[in-house]
């Protein structure tokens, strides 16, 4: 029996079953035994005392940390499948031997070497391909970051969902018989990233978070030095008629200048890092002088304000601009966010500049497609506009 636990934010559940097997179904465990075994790469399975898998992981887009990624995917699959059928389904480092008799589940490369690679390629190599058929099942992706999509995807259809992390989000089909639709199925995430700040390594795994790895967070104020507030004080954003310690004005060059030297400062050090935030501290509240003349006059309903956005993109493009002829890879992550998540009406989005959709002022609790919920209008609006840039 499929056992189910109540969600706050989830409206309705509906009862996860799966299909009783079908001709063309394959089936993985009969009457809870296990006719099938999950074989892998053998550099997957090295090192999983040594080199544990690291808290920040699924933000992270790097060989060795999407190799951890999946290498804790391939222990959980053979895991859940325990759980939901009572049968042990035994992971086997290389390829199966010519005398083997059960039905492989073939990981990676092994399942590229008997099925081939995905057919379609999404952008930072998340395409994946899920084969099911009589001779084996193969999970491959462009990446290790990829096949452990497919690891997931492949229990989506089984009906195991995790609405919130630890084990009270988690629901699980009771099945004594697993069995698996025949497909050949390329395909890829809709979204180069997909991200939520407060969960930990396994829930992400698990709902196929991450992607491309992009510095999204509140940093802007941060990197500006506390000295040039004090050296050049007309940087100081004018907040409640008087100016602010902490806050500046994004549309005053010094401020550009700050950050990008900052950066640059950064990448002599490390040439490998990829990505910076330039996201302003959270909250609102911010220049009422000299930045206002660089506003659209886009009014935004959810926030009941004129919106930011124009603004922070002017500095935003300053700082790409300055940084690029250097270190032309570099991706710089901006949230559009409280009163500057609409996107811009008249400047320009830097191609090294990669907007993070964070809409903390709508409805979490229901489907963006949900027209019941009077702001997802809005909120697809804005998903649109920004999609469009």
């Amino acid at each position: 029996m499929t056992r189910f636990v109540p969600l706050q934010y989830v409206g309705l559940l509906v009862l996860l079953t799966a299909p009783a097997a079908f001709a063309a179904d394959v089936v993985v465990i009969e009457n809870g035994k296990a006719r099938s075994a999950i074989f892998v790469p053998e550099r997957l399975l090295d090192d999983a005392t040594a080199n544990p898998e690291p808290p920040p992981v699924w933000r992270i887009l790097r060989p060795e940390e999407n190799r951890r990624r999946l290498r804790e995917s391939v222990k959980d699959l053979a895991a859940i499948l325990q759980r939901i059928s009572g049968a042990k389904v035994e992971i086997v480092p290389g390829k199966p031997k010519p005398d083997e008799r059960r039905l492989p589940i073939l990981i990676g490369e092994l399942a590229i070497d008997r099925f081939g690679a995905p057919q379609k390629g999404y952008p930072y190599r998340q395409g994946f391909r899920i084969v099911v058929s009589d001779q084996g099942i193969g999970l491959a992706g462009e990446s290790d970051l990829a096949t452990s999509y497919a690891i997931y995807t492949l229990l989506d259809q089984l009906g195991c969902r995790w609405y919130i992390p630890s084990s009270m989000g988690e629901v699980l089909p009771s099945l004594q018989t697993v069995a698996l639709p025949a497909q050949d199925l390329s395909t890829g995430p809709y979204t180069i990233y997909r991200g939520l700040w407060y969960c930990d390594n396994e829930f992400a795994r698990r709902n196929r978070l991450g992607g491309m790895e992009l510095s999204a967070g509140h940093a802007l104020e941060f990197t500006v030095p506390k000295e040039l507030r004090k050296t050049n004080p007309e940087i100081r954003a004018i907040v409640g008629g008087k100016p602010d310690e902490h806050r500046v004005k994004w549309s005053h060059p010094l401020v550009a200048k700050a950050i990008a030297d900052a950066c640059l400062a950064q990448l002599e050090k490390d040439p490998q890092i990829s990505t910076f935030a330039l996201s302003p501290d959270d909250g609102v509240g911010w220049d009422e002088s000299d930045d206002t003349k660089f506003d659209a006059g886009d009014f935004d309903e959810a926030a009941q304000a004129v919106s930011k956005t124009d603004r922070l993109m002017v500095l935003a493009n300053r700082v790409a601009e300055a940084v690029k002829p250097k270190y032309p890879q570099v991706q710089f992550g901006i949230l559009a966010y409280a009163d500057f998540i609409r996107p811009p009406v008249r400047e320009k989005v830097h191609p090294n500049v990669v907007p993070e959709i964070a809409p903390i002022t709508f409805s979490r609790a229901h489907p963006m497609s949900d027209d019941g919920e009077p702001n997802n209008k809005s909120l697809r609006y804005l998903v649109e506009g920004w999609g469009k840039l």
